[in-house]
């Protein structure tokens, strides 16, 4: 097998590296608490190279993945065409449900005006900007690193302009406090991994030698 082939191998485990912390506020700045927790270093992810690895699943598994992509492909061709009536609709729905992740909550008046209009609450703005990220992707033609910062700027644009379309440049986390990642239930990669990470997870995006639904 030449070195450029898929591999077969078991999907690999996220692993983590030590990062130096730079406090972003002084901690003479800090409740004295939260200066002693966010010190020294932490523990950031680092996620696997994934671009050449061939999935492995069990054959039970396998045969329903096939004959779950027969039946959306038997109701596509079904009723596809009545579908596309309602894309508006379900796009607005499906991002105002993603949306509720992050505490983001409009009604549909709201989206809808926030589309026709910049003047709406931020809520719906960024609501409607998920929206413009999904149509961006569905008008791209692959999903590289370009389509990636065309459907980030598309998102951000009206509510983040200077980080819009841009990798981002400094440490992210879930959890925990604004102060520092220390307590984080989960810390990002590391900023300078992010090019990287992108760029394998595209390629593996790209590849047409997986099942669909499986890959």
């Amino acid at each position: 097998m030449s070195s450029g082939s898929p591999r077969l191998s078991a999907w690999p485990a996220l692993e983590w590296e030590d990062r130096p912390w730079v406090p972003r506020t002084s901690p003479d700045l800090l409740p004295r608490s939260a200066a002693a927790r966010h010190r020294g270093p932490y523990r950031a992810a680092v996620v696997p190279e994934v671009a050449a690895i061939q999935p492995q699943l069990p054959g039970e598994v396998l045969a329903m993945a096939e004959d779950t992509s027969n039946a959306i492909a038997r109701f596509d061709a079904e009723v596809g065409a009545e579908q596309a009536l309602f894309a508006t609709v379900l796009l607005r729905s499906e991002s105002a449900s993603s949306s509720r992740i992050e505490n983001l909550t409009s009604g549909a008046k709201s989206i809808a005006l926030a589309e026709l209009s910049s003047d709406e609450k931020r809520n719906a703005t960024e609501i409607v900007g998920n929206v413009a990220a999904m149509r961006a992707l569905d008008l791209s033609d692959q999903l590289d690193e370009e389509a990636i910062l065309a459907m980030h700027r598309a998102l951000l644009e009206h509510t983040e302009p200077a980080i819009a379309g841009r990798w981002r440049l400094e440490q992210v986390w879930v959890g925990g406090t604004a102060y520092g990642p220390h307590t984080a239930d989960y810390i990002a990669p590391h900023q300078d991994r992010v090019p990287a990470a992108i760029t394998d997870l595209a390629r593996f995006a790209r590849r047409n030698d997986i099942p669909v639904l499986v890959h």
